[in-house]
């Protein structure tokens, strides 16, 4: 849903052409994002079968097999790129950015620490810059900046609360990943601080804007 926001913020939602614009976008960027989380779930099978919750999704607990999963995958990624060239070229750019970042998340960048969490941060605000380039909407750099931080904060949110499970379980540290139960406080101050930058961010906005509006 992301992709609607830059429609949202510029007031354009009664323009037909980019409403049109922007549903294409979501389904090609849909299909695009759940081939790779298939991709990731191949990717972190073993790890899954380890997990207290995760060892009962369908790849892990062995309801579909993997060489299905593989052509489900495949499937929806010819889907998405047939679908984005009804769409401006930078589109389909910055679409196999996504597919490619994520790939190379699912292979190496999950497994470094806190580099992990800056790069989920980054992949969605990459679905908001897509959706502006879908409709030749700028973006503008105060939403980049907001969205980062509260995407980085939620990423954060997400591996506190997995690694807490874990530990709770007596686990002592995240399958798959490079946490152990001595990082859950300074993921929280971590995850606090970037909550708080994204409040700055839309604050200092909000205030520039109304002196530009009302008062230079």
């Amino acid at each position: 849903m992301l992709v609607f926001v830059p429609l949202i913020t510029a007031h354009e939602l009664t323009n037909q052409t980019s409403l049109i614009a922007s549903a294409l976008a979501f389904l090609s960027f849909s299909l695009a994002a759940s081939s790779t989380y298939i991709i990731n779930d191949i990717s972190d099978l073993e790890s899954d079968r380890q997990h207290s919750q995760k060892r009962n999704r369908p790849l892990a607990s062995g309801v579909i097999q993997k060489s299905t999963s593989l052509i489900i995958a495949l499937a929806m990624f010819v889907a998405s790129i047939g679908i984005s060239y009804r769409l401006p070229l930078e589109f389909l750019q910055i679409l196999l950015f996504y597919v490619a970042t994520t790939l190379l998340y699912s292979l190496i960048l999950k497994k470094l620490l806190v580099v992990d969490i800056v790069t989920l941060g980054v992949l969605f605000s990459v679905r908001i810059y897509a959706g502006g380039s879908a409709t030749n909407i700028e973006i503008s750099f105060w939403l980049l900046l907001f969205s980062f931080f509260i995407f980085f904060s939620l990423a954060i949110i997400k591996r506190y609360s997995d690694l807490s499970l874990e530990v709770a379980n007596k686990q002592g540290s995240l399958p798959g990943r490079a946490y152990l139960g001595s990082d859950m406080a300074p993921l929280l101050c971590i995850g606090i601080g970037s909550s708080v930058a994204s409040i700055l961010v839309l604050a200092l906005y909000v205030i520039i804007l109304v002196l530009a509006l009302y008062v230079i």
